[in-house]
């Protein structure tokens, strides 16, 4: 089972590991060498036969194995770091390669939150099972067996091959006993991974649970889910505990049985007394690769768990693609036919490329994974160089036959052709790549990544021209909007946060044309753009018609009356095909959407006032559109300030409080300490246990030497089992149990006040991001806060279950053998404070001082590729679209060697630290025989004081060392612990108001009277949005907020929701200061639709509850049918119980949509702010809206922002945005 593991494992890998253990065995055999020569120098002594020549001899052999032991050390953890020097990257290369395959339908296999897991933390796991577990298995085997053979030669055979055997034994069984709990520990891996992945589903929509106020009982579930976890860990932690303590209780007793061995061998003269003392020193040695494998063993099996996944991930069945080539030939208009909007602006053509491709459709079907059918059986034609438009109700399947036009899709039935200059293949059998040179996809919400606005249009055209990607961007209007920014070079934020819709919808348009393809596919891509850009961009397409297969998919059936063909779909079935006139006259369902949506565009007031009507409610102080003028005036100003910081040192002194804030290692780790307040009864019953552990761990060999000494001298030719020894040996059986018991007693205290902590700080980092919510999430990197939320809470349980409490242990520890030895002589006291000091403080301290930084940097680079991987993830169909994954893949082994190289500065001062900690203690160790050896010749110890002082020494260090190799990952614990405390000193933009620092009486939030803003200015990142803004909001009324793409509507509704305080001017509802209202009561008052609905994996129902926790079914239907999405939850086949798949990708837009109106009208507020709410929305569907925002508004007041008029004919009051 383990070769068929190890798929990861390359040749490299294993020259690299090989070598490591080599160096391991160098180390064991210059220690074995030394015990001999102290094993020399006792038999000298005790025969009085004590040399200088041997002295010196001894000394010498002493000296090269401690170089030889040093640098083993060095170079083993250099041979470790570099034996996984590529593995990590090439997993994450074959999962991206595996998702690109795939396509968007890898959700269906593993969620977002799984991938990013695997990609990081799950990687560094399978990590460790090549750089720590193969090394450990390896020399498991090899160290016994080298052990052995020098024991053999030198001590005793029997012995040997005693302890050998039971050594070998170990391992198995407890691999066997934690195979025995299996289930056990995949109900703690399940918990795990459900508990990160409702915490990263939260975390998205975090914004809109805090304005439905439904966070409070989200926190719960998460608070209940953390609850689960720390359960189901404990009782895990009671099985590996109780296993640990087999196993050690095992290794104890057979290190004292072979032990027992070796004296019967001395009671028949066949072995010295001298020997006897090497077995009791070595003879411990046998067993600590082979416990600390069966450690590791837990930690393997996870990793071996983690590989199996993503094996099985690897090996899924990928959408079957043909191989066959298009041969499409390459056909240009002439250049007179270029498509321009402003043709006499420029002196060449652009997007010329003609289409000879043909789509012919029949009989399509397609279903979901066996769900409901979408698709029953699509007829369709799409000729070359036509305009053939597809419209039809929301959900009726339009989206699902666009993508699978384009490729995205497969697994469908029936057939489709494609045709190319009088032939014609089927799509299954085009090679994808070759399929997608050839067409492109223009969604409603196309993802654009994080860069600049030239890296998002090159992914299209890698070697476009900068006169190109002007051209492009000219063509869907946006060159003034980047001239007025940073040019080609304008920093653009994942998913195009930074961005209004518009901007980013015609952002993703322009890299389309960019791309030049042959067929091009739009669904509702001009849906969320201002009139006055959708027309330039209409025009575009209708142009590109003339050249190219166009097919359009559009809900505003003005855009379609000039299509060549127009196909009506209804419930996954085309019922109508023709012209607009053709249609028209059938007086069929697209005459009624039509009518319909006629009938909206002439609604409540007609053209003729409504044009009245904006020409006196025009608004000033929205500059996001304004003018160069403004821009340039801004940016001259900001210069000027940024050279008044830096001319007094203002610039200097901020940055320098930075840094300040950055604490150093003792004050985090104090921060960090302060937390174990309410476990601290816990953590000191763990101390006291581990004390109690460790001293009886200790004088175990301690008593045994003593006895050698004491006994073994009379046992010559008497009975074994008989004499004195032997209560020796019953002592220290009964110290191995006890020290077995009590040191499981507190690892269990001390873990299981760890899980308690965590999951305190848990819900204190939710609460902060709660109390953060909603302004620190738009403009947060979630990559980063998710690792937050997930990585770097899981490491803290190193720092609080393996570090506080034994480090508190190791220095009682300390302190009591150090009175032990100091009462034997005062040098040889101090020389064990100094070791302990050394090796238990001072080296842990400056380690985990000098590492915080690299440790941090790399902590930082896992959070950067979190982000990186979310975005990339969040953009899988067009990287697939544009043919980007190669340049994707490049970014992401950049990325992996970025952090490969902070890893390994890490793990280089790692190396350093654990270098220097063994040097420090083989010194102390030998130092401590040799200084009481000086002292013996002086007649101040006898040779028992030497045999016990050595082995107190020798020994204790393991007690030590437990924390020293803690220090070796403090580092990136404490980067990690520094990220979650700076997330808890974080402030809000906006301080929430409570109940009692609220107005009394104000009853907004049961009788609207108003709002206004009155002279607003308003930055967002020193770009300033809105100046000497002012609005009026009369009740009872439904006002539309209208105007071009980035023009502050969205800032609008978001100020009147107080996402931040306004520099300038006030806002006031209900003639109250909207500071001065406590914020419950606030959001009682309003409610919110944002443009993007955020969906959660769960029901159709609960979803909607959202906006009323614990609304009645009743509530909830009534809610859905005023949104208009009644019938279409019933048609589903558990109704509104019908589960919703990860961020409800299968959903349509508009069915999304439709949810966050529901939602809104649920919430039941006397003032409804909607942004965009017919966006993605049918004529009929947006009819049945408006007129429930209609009726709605005779008891509420409901403003709409929306770039399109539609939207804005049912309104009484339209505001027109201008600058």
């Amino acid at each position: 089972m383990l070769k068929n593991r190890l798929i990861f494992l390359t040749d490299q890998a294993k020259k690299y590991i090989l070598l490591g253990v080599l160096f391991r065995e160098l180390g064991l055999i210059a220690q074995i060498v030394s015990v001999f020569q102290i094993g020399d120098i006792l038999y000298a002594t005790i025969r009085q036969t004590m040399t200088n020549q041997l002295l010196y001899r001894v000394a010498a052999v002493c000296a090269v194995c401690f170089i030889l032991q040093t640098v083993s050390a060095r170079m083993c953890a250099k041979m470790q770091a570099a034996s996984v020097t590529d593995i990590k990257r090439n997993i994450r290369e074959q999962i991206y390669d595996k998702i690109i395959s795939l396509g968007v339908s890898y959700r269906e296999k593993i969620s977002q939150a799984e991938v990013i897991r695997l990609c990081t933390d799950g990687v560094d796991e399978i990590e460790a099972f090549y750089e720590k577990f193969l090394p450990q298995l390896i020399l498991s085997i090899t160290a016994p067996i080298t052990l052995c053979v020098f024991m053999a030669i030198a001590i005793n055979v029997r012995s040997a091959l005693f302890l050998l055997l039971v050594s070998l034994v170990l391992p198995v069984l407890a691999y066997v006993l934690m195979r025995t709990f299996k289930a056990a520990r995949a109900r703690y891996y399940d918990s795990s991974a459900d508990l990160t992945q409702h915490f990263m589903e939260n975390l998205r929509g975090l914004p809109t649970l805090k304005l439905y106020r439904a966070d409070d009982i989200k926190a719960e579930e998460i608070d209940r889910e953390a609850e689960n976890f720390r359960i189901n860990a404990t009782r895990m932690l009671g099985l590996d505990i109780a296993i640990d303590g087999l196993i050690d209780v095992l290794a104890l007793l057979g290190s004292l049985a072979g032990i027992m061995t070796g004296i019967s061998e001395y009671i028949y003269g066949t072995f010295s007394m001298t020997g006897c003392i090497m077995l009791i020193i070595l003879a411990g040695e046998y067993f600590l690769p082979t416990v600390a494998l069966s450690r590791m063993l837990r930690n393997a099996d996870a990793a071996l768990t983690l590989t199996a996944q993503i094996e099985k991930f690897l090996a899924l069945r990928e959408p079957l693609y043909g191989t066959r080539e298009m041969n499409v030939p390459r056909l240009y208009s002439e250049t007179e036919e270029v498509v321009l909007a402003n043709m006499d602006l420029y002196e060449r053509p652009r997007f010329l490329k003609k289409s000879a491709i043909s789509y012919t459709l029949s009989d399509v079907h397609f279903s979901y994974d066996q769900g409901r059918e979408v698709l029953h059986g699509v007829d369709m034609i799409l000729p070359p160089e036509s305009f053939i438009s597809l419209v039809g109700p929301s959900g009726c399947g339009k989206s699902t036959l666009a993508e699978i036009i384009c490729g995205k899709l497969k697994n469908y039935k029936g057939e489709i052709k494609v045709g190319c200059e009088g032939r014609s293949m089927n799509l299954y059998d085009i090679r994808e790549a070759e399929l997608l040179s050839h067409v492109v996809l223009v969604k409603t919400a196309s993802h654009l990544f994080k860069g600049t606005i030239e890296e998002n249009l090159r992914i299209a055209k890698k070697d476009a021209g900068e006169q190109e990607l002007l051209d492009a961007l000219d063509a869907v209007h946006l060159l003034t909007f980047i001239r007025e920014r940073d040019g080609l070079q304008t920093q653009i934020e994942a998913g195009g946060a930074n961005l209004s819709a518009g901007e980013a919808q015609r952002l993703a348009i322009a890299r389309a044309l960019l791309k030049d393809a042959e067929v091009l596919v739009f669904d509702e891509a001009t849906s969320n753009i201002d009139a006055s850009s959708e027309e330039y961009i209409m025009n575009v397409i209708r142009e590109l018609a003339k050249r190219k297969t166009v097919l359009l998919i559009s809900h505003r059936l003005c855009n379609v009356t000039e299509s060549d063909c127009i196909y009506v779909m209804d419930n996954g079935l085309i019922r109508e095909s023709g012209t607009h006139e053709e249609l028209l006259l059938k007086r069929g369902i697209y005459n009624q959407l039509y009518r319909t949506q006629k009938a909206l565009e002439d609604y409540s007031t007609g053209a003729a006032t409504l044009k009245k009507s904006r020409q006196v409610l025009q608004l000033s102080g929205a500059l996001h559109a304004g003018t160069a003028a403004d821009r340039n005036y801004q940016k001259i100003h900001q210069s000027l300030m940024n050279f008044a910081e830096e001319a007094s040192g203002e610039r200097d002194s901020k940055e320098a409080g930075e840094k300040e804030r950055r604490r150093n290692a003792p004050v985090l780790l104090a921060e960090l300490t302060g937390l174990v307040t309410p476990s601290f009864y816990i953590v000191f019953l763990a101390v006291l246990l581990g004390v109690s552990a460790n001293i009886c761990l200790i004088f175990v060999p301690v008593i045994a030497g003593n006895a050698v000494l004491q006994e073994l001298a009379d046992l010559r030719n008497t009975e074994l089992l008989s004499s004195p020894i032997a209560r020796h040996f019953q002592v220290m059986a009964l110290l191995a149990f006890l020290s077995v018991l009590f040191s499981g007693g507190e690892k269990y205290l001390n873990r299981d006040a760890a899980y308690r902590i965590l999951t305190q700080v848990r819900h204190e980092v939710y609460a902060t991001l709660r109390r953060l919510a909603p302004s620190r999430f738009e403009k947060s990197d979630k990559g980063n806060l998710i690792r937050v939320l997930t990585a770097d809470i899981d490491r803290l349980e190193l720092f609080y279950g393996h570090t506080i409490g034994p480090v508190l242990t190791v220095l009682i520890t300390c302190g009591i053998l150090t009175f032990y030895i100091w009462q034997r002589h005062l040098y040889a006291g101090i020389l064990t404070l100094a070791g302990f000091l050394l090796t238990g403080l001072i080296l842990p301290i400056l380690e985990a001082r000098f590492s915080v930084k690299s440790a941090e940097t790399y902590r930082n680079g896992l959070g950067q590729l979190s982000s990186f991987l979310l975005d990339q993830l969040d953009g899988i169909e067009e990287t697939q679209q544009y043919n980007n994954a190669d340049a994707v893949k490049q970014e992401l082994t950049s990325h992996s060697v970025m952090l490969a190289e902070a890893q390994q500065k890490y793990t280089d001062n790692t190396g350093l630290w654990n270098m220097l900690r063994s040097a420090t203690v083989y010194l102390c160790s030998f130092g401590m025989f040799f200084l009481t050896l000086y002292l013996h010749s002086k007649r101040f110890m006898s040779i028992q004081d030497i045999v016990t002082c050595t082995l107190v020494q020798m020994f204790s260090f393991q007690a030590v060392r437990s924390v020293s190799d803690i220090s070796a990952d403090i580092g990136r614990t404490l980067a990690g612990g520094e990220r979650i405390l700076r997330i808890l000193e974080d402030r809000p933009d906006v301080q929430d108001v409570s109940e009692a620092e609220g107005k009394l009486g104000w009853d907004g939030y049961k009788r609207f009277h108003g709002a206004e803003m009155s002279r607003v200015t308003f930055a967002y990142d020193k770009d300033v949005i809105l100046r000497d803004f002012t609005i009026l909001l009369w009740p009872k009324q439904l006002i539309g907020i209208h105007g071009a793409s980035g023009s502050g509507k969205s800032t609008v509704l978001k100020l009147l929701l107080r996402f931040w305080d306004v520099s300038e001017g006030s806002i006031s509802i209900c003639g109250e200061d909207i500071r001065n209202i406590a914020t419950r009561r606030l959001r009682d008052a309003e409610s919110y639709m944002a443009q993007d609905t955020v969906i959660f994996h769960d029901s159709i129902a609960n979803n909607i509850a959202i906006g009323k926790p614990g609304a009645s079914r009743v509530e909830i239907i009534r809610a859905a049918k005023k949104a208009a999405l009644h019938e279409f939850i019933l048609s589903l086949p558990k109704g509104y119980d019908t589960q919703v798949d990860e961020l409800g990708y299968r959903l349509s837009d508009g069915e999304r949509k439709r949810i966050g109106i529901a939602r809104a009208f649920l919430h039941n507020a006397p003032l409804i702010l909607l942004d965009e709410p017919s966006e993605h929305l049918d004529s009929l569907n947006e009819g049945m809206i408006l007129k429930a925002l209609e009726d709605e508004c005779q008891d509420k007041t409901i403003v709409i922002a929306s770039t399109r008029d539609s939207a804005m004919r049912a309104c009484d009051t339209v505001f027109e945005m201008n600058a």
